[in-house]
């Protein structure tokens, strides 16, 4: 396995190193053309590729379309890293009753079955404004999302320590999905052969969703991503593992929660109006869920474990 990985790191380091970091406000392409140029490439040579509209934008006039096609399967050249901190952050628009879904890839151009995690929206159109992200090292986990509005997806991948050791944080639309200092690899401990890029890929006939303003640096400094934002709405989750009761406390109000079992299931929601709230949980089952506190700031997804009473 190390060697398998060693020497993908030097192939992938002569063929991948000339990749930059890099702005995209997708205002460079034409309305109505597919973008096959500079970070962006596909699948199919030039013929499944992110489509330039004009029909929503999140700043200026234009933006990247992933439509309903079943076939458009493009991906964001990310540079196949294989050591430093990178950090992606780029906007999306889901409307209303449409599904959209991409993956991390580890090698562009594509690698077969080197796809790691998959992060669903809306999926099969049975969860508007919820989504997970799927095989992670974490399991499935739930987080939620606006429709008809723009939002915000960054993440951070620290590869310093070799990317067998990488570790990674995601945030969408504010929720803090993947935690910093999560292990980046799938959840059957599958390690990437790099930090390749990002496939958007055309799902269903339901799909369509929208991409914009990309930014893609060295974040020689860390993974550091909204963390103001989180500081100022932090919650915490106690005691946790816990067998009967849970005690949300928050730095602002709490405006509700969902819990998700282990499979993105909800099990339990509720709408509250308090800095701190306990929760039943004795009804659930063994295991392990995930909660999505809500606050006038942001969504915080936080990992429980139910345990039976000794």
């Amino acid at each position: 396995m190390k060697f398998k990985h060693l020497l993908s790191a030097i192939i992938l380091f002569i063929t991948g190193s000339i990749q930059a970091q890099f702005t995209d406000n997708m205002e460079s392409y034409t309305v109505g053309q597919p973008i096959h140029e500079g970070h962006w490439t596909d699948w199919c040579g030039g013929t499944c590729s992110v489509i330039s509209t004009d029909l929503y934008s999140h700043s200026t006039t234009k933006s990247g379309l992933i439509p309903n096609d079943s076939n458009t399967d493009s991906a964001l050249d990310l540079g196949n890293k294989i050591f430093g901190i990178w950090s992606l952050s780029f906007w999306m628009y889901i409307p209303t009753n449409k599904e959209a879904f991409w993956s991390l890839i580890g090698c562009v151009p594509m690698c077969a079955e080197d796809w790691h995690q998959f992060i669903f929206f809306n999926y099969n159109l049975n969860s508007p404004g919820k989504g997970t992200v799927e095989n992670t090292s974490l399991g499935t986990i739930p987080f939620l999302f606006p429709h008809d509005q723009w939002f915000n997806v960054s993440f951070c991948v620290d590869i310093t320590s070799g990317i067998e050791n990488a570790q990674w944080q995601l945030h969408i639309a504010g929720n803090n999905v993947i935690p910093e200092g999560t292990p980046y690899i799938s959840e059957s401990g599958e390690i990437p052969t790099s930090l390749g890029g990002i496939n958007f890929f055309s799902i269903s006939s339901n799909n369509e969703y929208y991409v914009d303003d990309f930014t893609y640096i060295n974040a020689q400094e860390g993974c550091l991503l909204n963390t103001s934002q989180f500081n100022r709405s932090k919650i915490t989750l106690s005691p946790n593992p816990s067998e009967n009761e849970l005690t949300l406390t928050s730095l602002t109000l709490m405006n509700g929660f969902t819990i998700y079992d282990a499979i993105g299931k909800q099990v339990m929601s509720r709408s509250i109006s308090s800095n701190q709230f306990a929760i039943d949980i004795s009804s659930l089952t063994n295991g392990i869920y995930f909660i999505t506190t809500i606050t006038e700031n942001t969504f915080q997804t936080l990992k429980f474990i139910k345990k039976s009473a000794n």
